[in-house]
């Protein structure tokens, strides 16, 4: 009898299943994302990287080669015997002949069925076998092995499918995700899994393990997609083995779906691995943002890196794609100039002259009437009052009479060019010049399309508004 022990599981199909084990069918499940294969040991394996275009603030890891596994017999299934990236270290083996029966059809007899073979030790490759034959299961990918809690003992990560679809439907969904070990299953996404329809609902799938929190253990990231008429939405977790059960350590916004998860969310994202800070534990990076609407407007995607803070997953850095976009760069000195602190001031007035001054730049059309010179227009003015702003808080009195010379030029006896007027009138009468914003504000609430166009250049821009002018930080 061959047997292996519990060693960790990276890739098993059988021999007529080569292709499965280096690409993911076609006909994976409309409600899944797609999926990474990750051979997994007891050390942390990091994702392979997307290759995503982002400022030199980030430096993605080096992607893992591709390997094609060795031609099997009918009689061989494919099995790693250790570290397997990307098929690499895969090995041909004569299947476990192990005291296994059939894989039960329902989910109350899978569950004592699971956790008897893996108290009895049965190979993961040879349970597998029996859970594809029974329709639990279709890929390599849906069961992984690793050692959660560093004792000797590799747990199942399993995804299966609902009971009774056909085999080769691309309509085959997700029915839970379970995790069994010592205890038994002590983690599953769904709590009640016999009801064979669970509606609009999704079930997540594993994407990656790193080590993230320095506890030497390994993280497990998931991905509940969502899809709507245009656009896909991750929904992440890491979850952290502790007190022998799986706990999402994110703390995050909710996700609609679920207001009880702290979730990260981003529509059509990539997600990878690495050392962001250098302190040695890797940092959960996420790139998208974009829609799939026409509606959203021109929009600019970015990475949010999640890191690990002392007590959980926390937002810690957001790096914007570059961008050729006249709106984008408004949009990010609007950002920098939030903070109203000097350093980022000085950030703000830099890219505020950008949006006004570079004739490289490109312009957006309006989202309904007017020309893309009505947005250059307009955002030159917003641009020109906030330069004032800055101005006046760096002590330069000068040269924000010269931006209003210009203004008035340029743009006479439009609303932002007389609150400007206003401001400049009244700032020496004022201990600081964001004191007499909540009249400016009142004022061009008053007038006719103050911001023009920049209120809406599609819902996946921020709307500017006359509040949005002068405001108090």
């Amino acid at each position: 009898m061959l047997r292996f022990g519990r060693l960790a599981f990276g890739l098993v199909c059988v021999g007529i299943m080569v292709a499965a084990c280096t690409a993911v069918p076609e006909d994976t499940a409309t409600v899944a994302p797609t999926r990474v294969m990750v051979a997994v040991t007891d050390t942390a394996v990091p994702l392979s990287p997307t290759a995503i275009n982002t400022p030199e603030t980030v430096s993605s890891p080096t992607p893992a080669p591709m390997c094609t596994p060795p031609a099997c017999t009918e009689n061989e299934v494919y099995f790693c015997p250790g570290d397997c990236p990307n098929g690499c270290g895969t090995v041909c083996v004569t299947p476990t002949p192990d005291n296994l029966g059939p894989a039960p059809a329902t989910w109350a007899e899978l569950e004592t069925w699971l956790v008897q073979a893996w108290q009895d030790g049965i190979e993961p490759h040879t349970v597998q076998i029996q859970l594809q034959e029974a329709g639990w299961q279709y890929q390599v990918g849906d069961m992984t092995t690793v050692d959660l809690n560093a004792n000797g003992d590799f747990e199942w990560l399993l995804s299966l499918y609902l009971p009774g679809q056909e085999a080769n439907s691309k309509e085959r969904r997700l029915g839970n995700l379970w995790v069994i070990g010592q205890a038994g299953i002590f983690f599953r996404y769904y709590m009640e899994n016999e009801d064979p329809e669970i509606g609009d609902e999704s079930v997540p799938i594993i994407i990656g393990f790193a080590e993230m929190n320095g506890d030497s253990l390994p993280e497990i990231a998931i991905n509940r997609e969502m899809c709507g008429a245009h656009t896909c939405t991750g929904q992440y977790q890491i979850l952290n083995y502790a007190n022998g059960t799986l706990q999402n350590i994110v703390a995050a916004r909710p996700s609609l779906n679920h207001p009880e998860f702290d979730t990260i969310t981003m529509s059509f994202s990539d997600t990878y691995f690495a050392d962001h800070d250098g302190d040695g534990l890797q940092d959960f990076f996420v790139h998208g943002g974009a829609s799939g609407s026409a509606g959203a407007g021109i929009e600019r995607t970015y990475t949010e890196v999640w890191s690990w803070n002392g007590s959980a997953i926390t937002l810690t850095d957001v790096i914007l794609d570059p961008s050729q976009y006249r709106h984008h760069i408004l949009y990010e000195a609007n950002n920098k100039f939030a903070y109203a602190n000097i350093a980022r001031l000085d950030e703000a007035l830099v890219l505020y002259e950008k949006a006004i001054n570079d004739d490289s730049l490109l312009t957006p059309p309006p989202m309904s009437e007017g020309t893309e010179e009505d947005v250059r227009a307009a955002i030159n003015q917003f641009a020109a009052f906030r330069l004032i702003l800055i101005d006046l808080l760096q002590g330069n009195s000068g040269q924000a009479f010269d931006r209003l010379s210009l203004l008035n030029r340029n743009y006479p006896n439009t609303p932002i060019t007389q609150a400007a007027q206003l401001l400049l009138t009244n700032w020496q009468d004022l201990d600081h010049p964001f004191a007499f914003c909540n009249e400016i504000t009142a004022m061009l609430e008053t007038a006719e399309d103050p911001t023009g166009p920049l209120v809406d250049l599609g819902y996946g821009n921020p709307s500017l508004t006359a509040v949005d002018v002068c405001p108090v930080p």
